[in-house]
């Protein structure tokens, strides 16, 4: 590999890598290959799957006790290739309130914190769009509906 600024070829070493690039300050990568020019000290990260990286960041995110602070509200929003718009649209928010999460200004509240993440959740799991639409069915009816189980699902479970 050659330095993108002075053409010299890197040098690499096995190292640790603050993922700034996430969006989050307290992200390290532990233990991948760092390519450095000898000349100019230009340095570059050798960051494998990056993907599979930002699922570990998201469950960790996901399985955090405290709140969610923005810049990880903002990291799940994008993971979710969502817009300011539609995502606080899905909160049921002003794009303006969610902004002010993402930005640190406000502390997101712990109902909203807990729907991110349900929304993150189910994300991953199914389309959200279906999740939000059998949501909005649920929530229009008046009274539960009857359920009924057959002896044969309980035989079949």
């Amino acid at each position: 590999m050659h330095c993108p600024r002075d053409g010299e070829k890197m040098k690499v070493k096995k190292g640790n890598w603050q993922y700034r690039e996430s969006g989050l300050d307290d992200v390290v990568i532990v233990g991948i290959n760092i390519y450095y020019c000898p000349v100019c000290d230009e340095v570059m990260p050798e960051i494998p799957r990056i993907n599979e990286l930002h699922r570990l960041i998201a469950e960790d995110l996901m399985n955090k006790k405290s709140l969610l602070t923005g810049k990880e509200i903002r990291f799940l929003r994008k993971e979710m290739y969502a817009s300011v718009a539609h995502f606080a649209k899905k909160l049921g928010i002003s794009k303006a309130q969610l902004r002010s999460w993402e930005s640190g200004e406000q502390q997101v509240d712990p109902t909203a914190d807990r729907l991110i993440r349900v929304l993150y959740s189910s994300d991953k799991k199914s389309d959200l769009q279906d999740i939000i639409i059998r949501f909005e069915h649920i929530s229009k009816r008046i009274r539960p509906e009857k359920i009924t189980i057959s002896s044969e699902q309980l035989v079949a479970a």
